[in-house]
């Protein structure tokens, strides 16, 4: 068994004929890596990016990105998605994008007509570019204590901004760190019957 060791392209050729590194199956840097359905590139000693599959297609259904993968022992972490990375995937329906992630690329979903719903879990949003979501009729759920700040960042604001929770039989859509709105639910959420009281202040945890 020879442990996988990425360097640059152009470093490739010096470090198979180098004593001692040529004991190392010797990978380029850009090598794309499969992980449980989702592809991933070094891009660091800690960290790797999202990137696009080999086929355009691959990504479809609900995707759940990780905060941290693990490539021979060895643990990096999840920082960023790449420009393109969920493009021309059509068959996404929603993403969830973990706390570790800083930057979303150009067109990182380009043409993801399907994708309906954005789980961001980064508490500061994410940098992303103006191409990064094509569909603009997506929902996005962040956490509560940092919905102001996804406002307020560049092309977040683009998005349709929803937070629901259920309390006592009543759909909340949280609308800001201090105000929720009973209209601010899905439609689909709307399945009332009876006498319904909607209290002036609820607790959501």
């Amino acid at each position: 068994y020879r442990a996988s060791l990425y360097v640059p392209q152009e470093s490739i050729e010096a470090y198979k004929v180098a004593e001692y590194w040529n004991k190392f199956n010797i990978l380029n840097n850009n090598t794309k890596i499969y992980i449980d359905g989702i592809y991933y590139q070094i891009t660091s000693s800690t960290e790797v990016k999202v990137v696009s599959p080999n086929n355009y297609g691959e990504y479809s259904g609900d995707v759940v990105i990780p905060e941290t993968i693990t490539i021979n022992d060895k643990t990096y972490r999840v920082t960023s998605i790449d420009e393109y990375a969920f493009s021309q995937n059509g068959l996404l329906t929603s993403i969830t994008i973990p706390k570790s992630i800083k930057y979303i690329g150009e067109d990182a979903f380009n043409t993801a007509y399907n994708l309906k719903y954005i789980y961001c879990y980064a508490i500061e949003p994410p940098t992303i570019e103006s191409g990064t979501f094509s569909n603009e009729y997506v929902y996005l759920y962040v956490p509560i204590e940092s919905m102001d700040a996804y406002k307020n960042a560049p092309h977040w604001d683009r998005l349709q901004f929803i937070n629901k929770y259920f309390v006592d039989g009543i759909c909340y859509g949280v609308i800001s760190t201090t105000e929720a709105d009973v209209s601010g639910c899905l439609e689909e959420d709307y399945n009332y019957s009876g006498h319904i009281i909607i209290p002036e202040t609820v607790v959501i945890e």
